[in-house]
Formats: C-alpha cells, structure tokens, sequence
C-alpha cells in the first residue's frame, strides 16, 4: 500500500509519542475511531516501574484506515497534551526481550549462588 505520504506501509499500527501519565487506551482511541475499526490500542508499561512509557500504539484492523489516519494527523490532543502521530517501527517486544535491571556484583553472586544446582554443597 502507498500512502500519500509516498511511502510503502505494511503495518496497520501508528505510534502517539508523549502521552500524558493520566492516559487510558479509551482516551487514545477516542482520536482514532473515526478512520475505522481499531484492533488494539496498546501503552507499554516499564518492567520495572510498573508505569506507561509515554507512547502508545493504536492498531487498525485495515491498513487504509491507518494510512488515513497518519496522512490526516500530525498530532493529537490526549488530556491536554499535544501528542506526535506517526508510523510505527518495528513489533511489540515479547517479555523475553525486556532487559534485565543492572545488578551490581554482589546481587549476582547471591543470584549463581542461590541458582545454583550445587548451593546445598556450597552451604
């Protein structure tokens, strides 16, 4: 598919960049309904504070409707806060890939030690 913007799209997901804390998925798809079906509007958290990232995806179930989206907006207005729209890059990252918090040596002394098949020995 070409958009107007001249570039070929396979995705059907479009990033909102700088979302305010207060955001909920039904205040993002609020601003995208009206270009079509939504699928899925996600806002990932951090791991490791349990708090949204400041982005969001919004999803559409028809890759015209995305395109129309991302060729009509630049930016939204999500609880008061100009949001960028733009094309997604790449996919949602699977639990696996989210990186580990920096341990520092002794954290992971403690963890080979209590991980380990000879810990009983060791004790």
């Amino acid at each position: 598919m070409m958009s107007s913007s001249g570039r070929d799209r396979e995705v059907r997901s479009i990033f909102i960049r700088g979302i305010p804390d207060d955001a909920s998925p039904p205040d993002i798809r609020q601003h995208f309904e009206s270009f079509g079906a939504i699928n899925d509007v996600y806002i990932p958290k951090s791991f490791h504070s349990g708090r949204h990232r400041g982005f969001a995806y919004v999803k559409f179930d028809r890759q015209d409707d995305a395109d129309a989206a991302v060729d009509r907006l630049t930016t939204v207005e999500i609880n008061g806060v100009k949001c960028p729209v733009e094309w997604a890059a790449g996919g949602r990252k699977s639990k696996s890939a989210v990186p580990l918090p920096d341990l520092n040596i002794a954290s992971c002394c403690l963890y080979i030690l209590v991980s380990s098949p000879l810990r009983d020995e060791a004790l």
